[in-house]
Parts: structure tokens; C-alpha cells; sequence
């Protein structure tokens, strides 16, 4: 995302060649190419931790020490086989793959695809603490929960992982699937997480790591995730490009929104939890009411596939980000475009928008560079 320009609504071009972009060093690499996860296996516990499951954290001595077995997962329904193994759609994200903003405000994690997970400052990009566990699977989803003081990261390892934003240390492994991750969204108040990936499951954990439902209902892989802010919903969006939304409590499903044309890849829930903004391969960025289980609107065309969406706090905006380098910002009541990133023509995987700030947003791609934009202005802080 080099060579940025931002052009508002009067179409003004504005130089962003003093942004506020940030190089994260070590952040990048090429992706880990591998074949299936094994089996999944019962979990471990880091030190420290309260979780069932064991953190196994790759080498770390403070980690060493095992905990007692943790009791076995729930069991399948004997009348539904296990999903068939499927050959893995190719996504070779690169770079800065995903973004998540602490609740305060005061911490930003990013993931690189070479498995870095780095804790920085939102203002400096000043790096607070490196996190140290999915070795070289790339970690496809960050998510805070638990009020800001867990991390849970999902990678291409077939794992997810909590982490203490204050301590870095690995407090539970979450094992389950059988093959590599691509999204993980977790409850405001951390009594539940959900993780998916290249199968047609979604697992529903409690907040220490347990495993406590299986959903299913997905007929192709399930690319994004995303809670209400209450909990009471998840929505989960797949390859089919299917959205299917699900009471978090029991697992009964909803209601399935269909729009697209394309893979879902991103998923967002509205701040009131009344709307859904979805990005897909079909390049569109959709708007759904949640109530009636009905699309209400396109943002727009974003020429290229979409990566990433994300609303401000206040509801009022809503980022995407695409394949093609663009990161375009949008009045959310309205549905036009207020503000315009144009890159170099490289991939931007993550948006963010700061919890304390309306009008902030972080941006990474396949540069390694950590854009930060005040959307207000189009301009940088």
C-alpha cells in the first residue's frame, strides 16, 4: 500500500506521501505451502493458563510444563459422518494478513503471513511484545476479546489460540478441526469464540478454550466470521456465497442471506447489531438488515475482490478493502463514498477501525506497510 492518495467526495486528490504508514519489519515472507492438518488431537495448557485445553508454544520452556488431561471433546451426532476432507482452495495471502484493534483503543495486533503476531502501538507502531506460537502457519484471523486482555489468533495450522495481551503468554491451544483456518470471532465479554476455515463446520468454544457446539450447514469452505455485539448472533459466510446467521446460545440457525455472487470473505456486524456488511469475490460490498434477513443495499463496486469490511464505532462508516489495492470508505446511511485509498496495485487483506475513534482506520496489505487514515479528512493524523 505504498503511494497512497486519498480523494474525497469534491474528487480532490490529496497526497498521502507523509501518511502515517509504518513498515513492520520481519512481518512478511511467502506463504507456508502444506498439505492437510492431521487429525485434530486433544488440547494442552500453557502455564498460567485456566484453560482446558494445553498451549503448545513452540519451544518455550516457560510452556513446558503440562497440565492435566483435558476432558475429550463433545462427540459427533452418530448419524452425521464427520465432513469429507476437501482439497483447500488456494489463498495465498501475503504480507500483513489480519488487523485487530483492542477494545480501548490502545493496542493493535497484526498478524504477518510468515506467523508473526505483534502487539504495537496505535500512534507509533511501536512494538509492545512479539507473540510467539503458530510457528510459520500463517494466522488468517485476530480477534480481542475478554475485554481487550485475550488475543485469539486462527492460522493455517488447523489452531486457534488465546493469548494474554499483558503477559504474551499462550493460554490455551483450541483443537478441533481437521484443516487450516480462516477466520475466528470471538463475544465482547469473551464467553464465546467461533473458528473455520477450509471445511464446512464452524466450532463454538466457551471463553477458557472448551469446545461447546458444532454448526453445520455450510456446503463450502466458511472464509469469515462475525458476532453481534450482544453475542446473541453469529454470522458465518462461505465459498457458496452463502452468509448464514445463528443464535449463539444454541446453535439453531437463523436464517441463510443470499446476494452474492462470489465467495464471502468478509463479514461485519453494524455496532446495534441491525446490520451486516458483506465482501465477497464478486468484488460488491452488500448491506443486510438483520431483523428481516434481507439485503438492503450495495455499497458498490469495488472492481476487485474484497478482503476485508469493517464499521466504525459509531455505525455511521464502512471500510473495505480489496484485492486490488483499494481501500474505499463509505457514508454507511447514505451508501456513497466518502473517502478513496488508491495503492500500488497490491493486495490490502485488513481494516480495522479504532474502537475510540470514529474516524480511524488502519489498513495492511501485501506491502507489510501499516496505513493509518483519519477518514473525517481523508487525510493522515
Amino acid at each position: 500500500m505504498s503511494s497512497l492518495t486519498s480523494c474525497r467526495r469534491t474528487a480532490t486528490a490529496l497526497s498521502l506521501a507523509g501518511a502515517l504508514v509504518w513498515w513492520l519489519a520481519g512481518c512478511g515472507g511467502g506463504d507456508e505451502a502444506g498439505g492437510s492438518p492431521a487429525a485434530p488431537a486433544r488440547g494442552s495448557a500453557g502455564t498460567g493458563g485456566t484453560a482446558v485445553a494445553l498451549a503448545e508454544t513452540g519451544g518455550a520452556a516457560a510452556n513446558a510444563a503440562a497440565a492435566p488431561a483435558a476432558a475429550p471433546l463433545p462427540a459427533e451426532p452418530a448419524a452425521v459422518a464427520a465432513p469429507a476432507e476437501r482439497r483447500p482452495r488456494a489463498r495465498a495471502w501475503k504480507g500483513l494478513v489480519a488487523l485487530a484493534v483492542s477494545p480501548d483503543g490502545r493496542t493493535l495486533a497484526t498478524a504477518g503471513s510468515d506467523g508473526s503476531i505483534r502487539l504495537v502501538d496505535p500512534g507509533t507502531a511501536a512494538l509492545r511484545r512479539s507473540l510467539v506460537g503458530q510457528g510459520k502457519a500463517v494466522v488468517n484471523g485476530l480477534f480481542f476479546t475478554a475485554r481487550g486482555e485475550v488475543l485469539v489468533s486462527a492460522g493455517t495450522d488447523s489452531v486457534a489460540q488465546l493469548w494474554s495481551v499483558s503477559s504474551g503468554a499462550n493460554l490455551a491451544t483450541l483443537r478441533g478441526h481437521e484443516h487450516p483456518l480462516r477466520a475466528v470471532a470471538a463475544t465482547a465479554d469473551g464467553t464465546a469464540i467461533a473458528t473455520a476455515g477450509e471445511e464446512t463446520r464452524v466450532l463454538l468454544w466457551d471463553g477458557k478454550g472448551t469446545l461447546q457446539r458444532i454448526l453445520r450447514g455450510h456446503a463450502g469452505f466458511v472464509n469469515a466470521l462475525a458476532f453481534s455485539a450482544d453475542g446473541r448472533l453469529l454470522a458465518s459466510g462461505d465459498a457458496q456465497a452463502h452468509i448464514r446467521l445463528w443464535e449463539t446460545a444454541t446453535g439453531k440457525p437463523v436464517a441463510t442471506l443470499r446476494g452474492h455472487a462470489g465467495e464471502v470473505n468478509a463479514l461485519a456486524f453494524s455496532p446495534d447489531g441491525r446490520s451486516i456488511a458483506s465482501g465477497s469475490e464478486d468484488g460488491r460490498v452488500l448491506l443486510w438488515d438483520v431483523a428481516a434477513a434481507r439485503q438492503v443495499g450495495a455499497m458498490g463496486d469495488m472492481a476487485s475482490p474484497v478482503r476485508s469490511v469493517a464499521f466504525n464505532a459509531a455505525g455511521t462508516a464502512v471500510a473495505a478493502a480489496g484485492e486490488n489495492g483499494v481501500v474505499l470508505v463509505w457514508d454507511a446511511a447514505r451508501r456513497q463514498v466518502t473517502v478513496r485509498l488508491a495503492g500500488d496495485g497490491t493486495p490490502v487483506n485488513a481494516v480495522a477501525f479504532s474502537p475510540g475513534n470514529t474516524s480511524t482506520l488502519f489498513a495492511g496489505g501485501q506491502s507489510n506497510r501499516l496505513v493509518t487514515i483519519d477518514t473525517a479528512t481523508g487525510r493522515t493524523p
